[in-house]
């Protein structure tokens, strides 16, 4: 049996269809497709998480602070 092993190009489609013989896409090309879909939520997750990151570490900087100020607070009340 005969096959077309290609990259994907659409034009190789009609070839394959002339020639009737089956297409299938190089195991390259394949991953290389099947990664690109996973690449786009990846990226978005690790986006994500590093703008939280970032908000927590602005957070705990400011602990030491609001710490500090409830503390003056209480300590003014109970005068």
């Amino acid at each position: 049996m005969r096959g077309l092993i290609s990259d994907g190009d659409k034009s190789y489609k009609s070839i394959a269809d002339d020639l009737e013989v089956p297409h299938q896409l190089c195991t390259f090309h394949l991953m290389n497709n099947l990664m690109r879909e996973l690449i786009k939520p990846i990226n978005k997750l690790k986006r994500r998480t590093k703008t939280l990151t970032n908000k927590i570490e602005e957070i705990k900087d400011k602990l030491p602070f609001l710490k500090h100020t409830k503390t003056k607070k209480k300590n003014k009340e109970n005068i």
